[in-house]
């Protein structure tokens, strides 16, 4: 699936942010998204 395609749960579709500048590795924000059961801005 294209990322183009994804679709969250207001049937929007997903952006880039241009201005994120992650603190922490890319396991952790996994770890957290799975705990929260969604990806946390």
């Amino acid at each position: 699936m294209e990322l183009a395609q994804v679709r969250g749960m207001l049937k929007l579709p997903i952006e880039q942010d241009l201005h994120f500048r992650p603190d922490k590795r890319l396991s952790v924000y996994a770890k957290e998204a799975r705990s929260a059961g969604r990806i946390q801005a």
